[in-house]
């Protein structure tokens, strides 16, 4: 597994709630911006042994996947061009469950350290552009952040949403980011969507995949190192 990215993206398969329904990861939710043209994956939890149907409003198609003994299902779900118009996905395990506010554009993980992790909010003039600026069509999720430790925590996704720019909003968004965001939607006049992952003070290695560190001898440096700290923090 990823060690920083385990801490903050891993959570990605940890199940969002305790439920006989089927139940979508946070990250699958009300205004939630997807990904144009492209098949993205959707996912979340269910009871073992039941098959969960996808269905969404831009396409006649369905997609469905059997959940695993883990609790766990996965689809990809074929996405149309761009466009304004709000969508819906719903998912049907005997019970439905519909996420619904859904655009489709372009979507970007704003990743990195510090210099990514600055908020607007405390960005020169962040406080007024905060509190000034709307647009409906710009949408950011904050992953949550686990400091240096690879706990996995889905507590700490309960209380988070997509939300839209918009009069106290987006203040908390990364300032990187919420710039390029807005430049973007309007070069493209197209939804855009940010996921914010960033922690300050991780290198590069941290957000490499162990198995592909453990092909090179600085990264299996790394991981030794990695183990040790990890060691003497929880001693």
């Amino acid at each position: 597994m990823n060690r920083i990215l385990s801490a903050a993206l891993a959570c990605l398969l940890i199940p969002a709630a305790l439920s006989a329904k089927v139940i979508p990861h946070h990250l699958v939710s009300d205004h939630m911006v997807l990904q144009q043209q492209a098949s993205v994956r959707l996912w979340g939890t269910g009871d073992a042994g039941k098959t969960v149907r996808v269905s969404a409003s831009w396409t006649d198609r369905t997609w469905s996947a059997k959940v695993g003994r883990d609790g766990k299902w996965e689809v990809k779900v074929d996405t149309p061009k761009a466009s304004y118009e709000p969508q819906t996905v719903t998912f049907d395990d005997g019970e439905k469950l519909t996420v619904s506010d859904i655009l489709i554009g372009e979507v970007w993980v704003a990743g990195g350290q510090s210099n990514m992790e600055l908020e607007l909010q405390n960005a020169d003039e962040g406080q007024v552009l905060s509190a000034r600026h709307v647009n409906p069509m710009v949408r950011y999720f904050n992953v949550p952040k686990f400091g240096y430790s690879c706990e996995e925590r889905d507590d700490a996704w309960r209380q988070l949403r997509w939300q839209s720019i918009g009069p106290g909003r987006g203040k908390d968004m990364s300032a990187a980011a919420y710039f390029f965001a807005m430049k973007l939607q309007r070069h493209l006049q197209v939804p855009v969507g940010i996921i914010d992952c960033y922690l300050g003070g991780t290198s590069v290695t941290c957000w490499m995949d162990e198995a592909w560190l453990n092909r090179t001898g600085e990264g299996r440096r790394y991981l030794s190192e990695y183990a040790e700290k990890i060691a003497g923090i929880t001693m």
